[in-house]
């Protein structure tokens, strides 16, 4: 019976493909069904995977199934399977439609063009950063000229949900970004804000990953440390570390390696805080047991004492004070030149 079975299945799916322009395929070459816990979208009786794909075909959300014969169920289902999302279960066969899942579009070609973060053949999972998402052909623009960042979503193998994230157009995932233009004492903010992640009100580019998402990156692959300080003039200054990672979930202790200078040198920023913990105006870390660097400082960083520079502080301009050490400073550069500082996760 076996051969005459995959012989009705087999011209089954090709018919699917001839009326519909969909056919369907195994997830997995053993018997397996997607998780218990997995959402569904319907659950119905069927007498044969032909007829649970028909069922699937005629659901606009329907994008794959999953079959027992034993128990004459069928499982639908409005996401794709890769096979490493297919749990192993006697008698339970997985397929994927080829239609394109998570709102990729189907080309002419056949293959699909992902949106929103998505990869693989059938948009069926996230891309871990987004280097990995402009090394696919589905985001060309994450690297094209004219295009400075783009919005798209992640999913770092530890995290255990989808993260925004924002790219540059090298394809670094960028974790802070503050722009000294209208930015007033944007980053004076509680702990909660900064584990949690933040897009500061009434400035579109001013962004906060959030220190337990920048966990779930920097655990889950090697990245770098790319510091990038854009000036008024137009000067673009770059240096980098090595062996970037928050080391702990709950203090969230900064680890960083090698300093390079890729531009002008004298602006190493981060060496001075490895090993510290992060702190807050709310949640004093810094090791300094008489002051509140953060409280002080106006702003959250990993500090080391209080330093003598302060890129999370207010900015000054003419006309304006701001007292005590509440101000924008940086080492070797003049007050009131720093536009953009950006940092970023490089593979």
């Amino acid at each position: 019976m076996l051969i005459p079975v995959l012989f009705l299945m087999t011209q089954f799916l090709r018919v699917s493909r001839a009326v519909s322009g969909v056919s369907f395929h195994r997830v997995s070459g053993t018997p397996c069904r997607p998780g218990e816990d997995t959402e569904l979208y319907d659950n119905v009786v069927s007498r044969s995977v032909m007829d649970c794909s028909a069922l699937c075909l005629t659901r606009d959300a329907c994008r794959s199934m999953a079959f027992s014969a034993t128990l004459g169920k069928c499982l639908l289902y409005e996401g794709l399977w890769s096979p490493d999302q297919c749990v192993a279960a006697e008698g339970w066969q997985t397929w994927n439609s080829d239609m394109c899942g998570n709102g990729g579009h189907r080309l002419e070609d056949g293959t699909c063009r992902c949106v929103n973060g998505y990869l693989g053949d059938r948009c069926e999972r996230l891309m871990e950063d987004c280097a990995e998402g402009k090394a696919s052909l589905h985001y060309p623009d994450i690297g094209k000229a004219g295009k400075q960042q783009r919005s798209l979503l992640a999913r770092p193998r530890l995290s255990p949900r989808d993260i925004p994230v924002t790219c540059r157009t090298n394809g670094n995932t960028i974790f802070l970004q503050k722009s000294y233009l209208n930015s007033l004492g944007s980053f004076n903010l509680s702990w909660e804000n900064y584990v949690s992640g933040m897009k500061v009100p009434g400035l579109e580019d001013d962004l906060f990953m959030g220190l337990q998402d920048l966990y779930y990156f920097t655990n889950s692959k090697p990245y770098k440390l790319s510091v990038r300080i854009l000036l008024y003039d137009g000067t673009k200054i770059f240096f980098t570390y090595d062996n970037f990672l928050i080391s702990d979930n709950t203090t969230f202790t900064l680890s960083v390696g090698n300093f390079k200078a890729r531009s002008l040198e004298g602006f190493d920023l981060f060496s001075a805080s490895n090993g510290q913990k992060f702190s807050t105006k709310d949640n004093d870390n810094d090791g300094n047991g008489d002051r509140n660097c953060a409280a002080e400082y106006g702003g959250g960083w990993w500090y080391n004492g209080c330093p003598d520079y302060n890129v999370m502080g207010w900015v000054v301009g003419e006309g304006e004070t701001v007292a005590g050490d509440q101000y924008l400073r940086y080492g070797p550069l003049a007050a009131g030149t720093m536009k953009v500082f950006t940092l970023s996760l490089e593979n």
